[in-house]
């Protein structure tokens, strides 16, 4: 008897669990096997805005992607859900979009930079996955449906540059030191919203140029952003004067150009700097070509600066005077000499 009460007893237990359970499910609404079939299914929209150099608006061989710009995507009330910008490439994407169970309504905005228009919604164009989406006006493209599962690659914008010649950065500032057998330039360039990257020109007389290195640019910014390349000058050192420039470029053929900045090779009747070795006083004699400042550096063996200065100097014959290198420890140093108003850098090579 004590066994078959024990049987029943869990008998009933179980069953109490069992429609607690069933209770439970039927409160939320959900059951088990609706629970189980249930499928939360997404799509994504992308991807393309590109430059479109002959204005047809059409994607054409050659023509690249735009980068950076902000595309805006909106619900089916024209309100906005997420923001992107486009890659490198000029490409786009939103995923994971709710496509509820027999799909959403959606558009995407395209914001214009400066200096551009869209390019026209003219007649239909053959395939359809190479037009223009964007409005002319609006930069908003038609609605479209996402189903579960799609994956819609066919909402681009072409845009068309207003702008002619050179490319608009605020600042593009070039200095060159050498030392020893190579030349270390540097600058500084601000507003690159567009520029894809920074061409390195050397010139032996001042007016023709030829490209020695590229640069990539840090990114898409708007503050001062420093650059730095290194140039080895053994194979050209027969020529008293190097100049160099910046040319920075984007990916629509504008450009800008840096200032030029010049170094001179060998022994220069216009500086001269005694004594050498030097114990505690430098004297340097500088020609200057015109009123202005000169910036003096001392750099050790290691390229680290140990000590610098700004001197005023006249057009002419000036006299300038280090008077506490006393504290430098004996070894090699370089003096420079970088006159402002010609960017001319003058090096002499000092011991103590």
């Amino acid at each position: 008897m004590k066994l078959r009460d024990c049987k029943l007893k869990f008998v009933s237990l179980f069953f109490l669990v069992t429609l607690l359970l069933t209770a439970i499910s039927s409160h939320a609404g959900i059951s088990t096997e609706e629970k189980n079939n249930r499928v939360y299914s997404t799509g994504s929209v992308g991807n393309f805005v590109w430059f479109d150099r002959d204005r047809d608006g059409k994607q054409d061989v050659g023509e690249p992607g735009l980068r950076g710009i902000v595309v805006i995507l909106n619900n089916n009330a024209g309100m906005p859900l997420q923001t992107t910008v486009t890659d490198s490439l000029g490409n786009y994407m939103f995923n994971d979009l709710d496509a509820g169970s027999t799909g959403r309504v959606y558009q995407v905005l395209f914001k214009l930079p400066v200096g551009f228009v869209f390019s026209p919604k003219t007649a239909p164009i053959t395939p359809a996955d190479v037009n223009s989406d964007a409005d002319e006006q609006t930069g908003i493209s038609a609605f479209f449906t996402i189903i579960p599962g799609q994956v819609n690659k066919d909402i681009d914008a072409g845009m068309i540059s207003t702008f002619t010649g050179t490319l608009p950065l605020h600042t593009l500032d070039l200095t060159a030191v050498l030392k020893e057998s190579k030349v270390n330039l540097k600058w500084v360039a601000e507003n690159e919203m567009n520029t894809n990257k920074f061409v390195i020109q050397r010139s032996f007389d001042g007016a023709n140029y030829t490209d020695i290195g590229t640069k990539a640019v840090a990114g898409q910014t708007n503050i001062p952003t420093a650059y730095e390349f290194d140039t080895d000058i053994q194979s050209v050192s027969m020529h008293s004067i190097i100049y160099y420039r910046i040319k920075a470029e984007d990916n629509i053929q504008r450009f800008a150009y840096s200032n030029v900045a010049a170094v001179r090779l060998g022994k220069i009747s216009g500086i001269r700097v005694w004594p050498n070795p030097f114990f505690n006083d430098i004297s340097i004699s500088y020609n200057g070509i015109s009123n202005g400042k000169a910036d003096v550096n001392i750099t050790d063996n290691t390229g680290r600066n140990v000590w610098k200065n700004v001197f005023n100097v006249s057009r002419g014959m000036n006299q300038l005077t280090i008077t506490d290198a006393a504290h430098l420890q004996p070894g090699i140093y370089f003096i420079s000499i970088t006159d402002r108003n010609t960017n001319q850098s003058f090096v002499q090579k000092l011991s103590k």
